[in-house]
Formats: C-alpha cells, structure tokens, sequence
C-alpha cells in the first residue's frame, strides 16, 4: 500500500511561524513560555528531521531544475 499523503511543508513552516510569534509575543507577560516554546521547536525539529529523511525524502527532488529556475530569475 502506497501513501499518498505528502508532507507539506509550507502549512509546517507557517505553522511554527505562528507559534514563534505567539512566544515571542506573550514571553514578556509570562517568563515560562520560552521554555514551552523551546520545548516545541526541540520536539518539532526531531520529527521533522525524521520525517525529510526518512518518510518523504524522494517528495522534494527538484531533479536538477530548481538551480535552472532561479538563475533566470
């Protein structure tokens, strides 16, 4: 059974954004969150390192056009 499902990685990206700003944001008001945050991004930066290596690793092959892409940009 093949998966289908692919790991997006522009939802993940604005996902953490979101919580890194939400940190930020209410660190001043609450000394504990960075550690929560941090928490966060330690844990979200082990699965989604396993996930790029491991799981979908052949979903992000450019197969050579993206260097071809961004120089006539």
């Amino acid at each position: 059974m093949e998966d289908t499902w692919y790991f997006d990685i522009g939802y993940h990206f604005a996902f953490s954004l979101t919580i890194f700003t939400i940190a930020l944001v209410f660190s001043a008001a609450v000394p504990l969150i960075p550690f929560f945050g941090f928490l966060f991004f330690a844990f979200k930066y082990f699965i989604d390192k396993y996930n790029y290596m491991y799981v979908y690793e052949t979903e992000f092959e450019s197969e050579g056009l993206l260097a071809t892409t961004v120089a006539t940009y």
